[in-house]
């Protein structure tokens, strides 16, 4: 059922309405209000379209460049394009920490870690004990801020294996990766 408000109906007063199905004649009942949104207000909530979601898409954009980097063998682009990544993982916890979590927001996290994990096991490296779990529905800041942390340490580690394989290094790399 769909119904638009028109100048019969002032903003910001309450009513009730009664709503009657054709065939079987059943009755729904209830209230709302008219209420006005200015070019500002909708400025206003864009501007403020939080954070962390723009973070979290910074980043999703930072994987896919890193992709874009790995298939071209350069060492130098694929290095800057990872510290690229690892910043803007960096931002997250904090950013969600002062905002709240959101369901894009977990979404998108829960994204990079499949991509990265993708990524890895594309150059042979498995990460996946590392980003299984998927964030739930509604996640407490601590597990969103491990979740983050496991990508940024993996950012990391995906650093120091491609310097190594560029740079011409031998030595193996150690790397220690401390979760709850």
């Amino acid at each position: 059922f769909k119904f638009t408000a028109d100048e019969r109906f002032p903003v910001g007063k309450a009513y009730t309405y009664l709503v009657t199905e054709e065939r079987s004649s059943a009755r729904i009942m209830g209230s709302g209000m008219v209420e006005e949104m200015s070019i500002t207000t909708v400025a206003g909530l864009a501007a403020s379209a939080p954070e962390a979601e723009r973070a979290a898409k910074d980043a999703l954009e930072a994987i896919k460049a890193v992709e874009l980097a790995l298939g071209a063998d350069d060492g130098t682009s694929i290095a800057l394009t990872l510290k690229n990544l690892q910043e803007s993982v960096e931002k997250l916890p904090e950013i969600i920490a002062r905002e709240g979590p959101s369901a894009k927001v977990i979404k998108a996290i829960d994204e990079m870690s499949e991509k990265l994990n993708e990524l890895a096991s594309k150059e042979g490296f498995d990460f996946s004990e590392l980003l299984e779990e998927k964030l739930a529905e509604s996640p407490t800041i601590k597990a969103i801020r491990n979740k983050a942390e496991a990508i940024e340490a993996i950012v990391r580690l995906l650093q120091a294996l491609f310097e190594a394989k560029f740079g011409g290094v031998d030595t193996p790399v150690v790397s220690t990766i401390l979760t709850d």
